[in-house]
């Protein structure tokens, strides 16, 4: 959407959804902030904005994400940049950052020590592996679903014949909810939740549409 591409989101028509890996805001267990709750997290970054560090990836959904959480408070906190979550998460567990931004194969295995907790999950619903953690949406800050993360679906060239897309379709779908499949990414932490073409199509045009609304309020787009 940001890029002078060579193609547009129009050249590809979704099939089959795969699964979606949302963003998480993390804090390291063993600090002040990470002592809090995820309520007075929010309000202690509305107190500090720019005295709290907040690890992101530039440029990507790492980054949007915490733009609309300044947009949404009216704030500005230090966006620390990094190549990647991971290394965001390391920083974080050296206590050098307050909060970072990362997907949940970058930090479970700190989860599950008890090393970082979960502040929120960027999507329209708790994570299964993290139940009491809420969502920002829960916090006051409306995410939507299939936004910002990371979406895995299937497409094909619009042009592909009916009876291909067809066939396709229901390829993927039978796989996607074989249980071997499905335990699989339940072991990565990443469960499948396998939707058929029309319902791919919806969500995509909808998650496309949310964007561009974003980044022409954030001055992105014009």
């Amino acid at each position: 959407l940001l890029r002078a591409g060579q193609f547009s989101l129009d050249d590809f028509m979704p099939i089959a959804s795969i699964n979606f890996s949302p963003l998480f805001w993390i804090v390291n267990s063993d600090t002040s902030v990470g002592k809090m709750s995820s309520k007075e997290i929010i309000e202690f970054i509305k107190k500090n904005g720019k005295d709290v560090k907040i690890g992101i990836t530039p440029d990507n959904v790492f980054q949007f994400l915490t733009n609309d959480v300044e947009r949404t408070l009216g704030v500005e906190v230090n966006m620390v940049p990094f190549q990647g979550g991971k290394p965001g998460v390391v920083a974080l567990l050296g206590k050098q950052l307050d909060i970072t931004t990362a997907l949940i194969v970058e930090f479970s295995q700190y989860a599950e020590a008890g090393q970082i907790k979960v502040m929120a999950v960027a999507d329209d619903r708790r994570h299964p592996k993290f139940p009491n953690s809420p969502t920002f949406t829960e916090l006051g800050i409306p995410v939507a679903g299939n936004l910002w993360g990371i979406w895995r679906f299937v497409s094909v060239p619009p042009s592909t014949p009916k009876d291909r897309v067809a066939f396709l379709e229901a390829a993927f779908l039978e796989a996607l909810n074989d249980p071997e499949t499905k335990a699989a990414y339940e072991q990565l932490g990443d469960p499948v939740n396998p939707m058929g073409a029309a319902e791919t199509q919806k969500a995509y045009v909808s998650a496309r549409d949310t964007q561009v609304a974003f980044f022409k309020k954030i001055g992105k787009m014009k």
